[in-house]
């Protein structure tokens, strides 16, 4: 699942009081575990597919077809706006599918969570090198990686790793 060398490396870094240091541990691995997770799951959906394209086009015909028959029949179905909305899907032009940085972004986010739970909260600022910047590249997996752009946007934001990691009280409970 995780590699032992790479939380290794983070607790030494992180440093928990021994007490806390399974908590940390543990959080330390379900972060590596998710944001491999990631790296593999989260691609740009905002770009349209040529399968969703081949999808939008046959549907599009579908309609044509359909307002044709109602016409046709009389019926008082109206379905110029689902037409004008497959006609607009179809005019913009199809972009190769990218990967995101939810990967890099979630191992900011992670690294700023286990410090501000068992590190020293002074590491918290947006430096390079220092502990919060060196802990998101080893949860990232590549401890030469420059996150610091990824960890100036995570800052601010409170997330899906916040949800899942137990707050600093929660552990302190389960950990005495």
């Amino acid at each position: 699942m995780t590699s032992p060398e790479d939380v290794g490396a983070a607790l030494k870094l992180l440093a928990p009081a021994p007490r806390y240091r399974a908590a940390a541990q543990e959080d330390i691995e379900k972060s590596i575990f998710v944001i491999r997770i990631l790296s593999v799951h989260m691609y740009d959906a905002s770009h349209l597919s040529k399968s969703r394209r081949i999808a939008t086009r046959r549907l599009l015909d579908a309609l044509w077809r359909a307002q044709v028959a109602a016409r046709l029949a009389r019926l008082p179905v109206k379905l110029e706006d689902d037409i004008a909305r497959c006609e607009k899907q179809l005019a913009r032009p199809v972009r190769p599918q990218r990967r995101v940085a939810y990967k890099q972004s979630a191992a900011g986010q992670a690294a700023y969570n286990l410090i501000s739970k068992f590190g020293d909260r002074k590491q918290l600022r947006a430096t390079r090198r220092n502990a919060w910047h060196r802990l998101a590249a080893i949860l990232y997996g590549d401890p030469q990686i420059d996150l610091f752009n990824h960890m100036r946007k995570c800052v601010p934001l409170f997330g899906l790793l916040v949800i899942m990691t137990p707050s600093k009280d929660e552990s302190v409970a389960t950990a005495e």
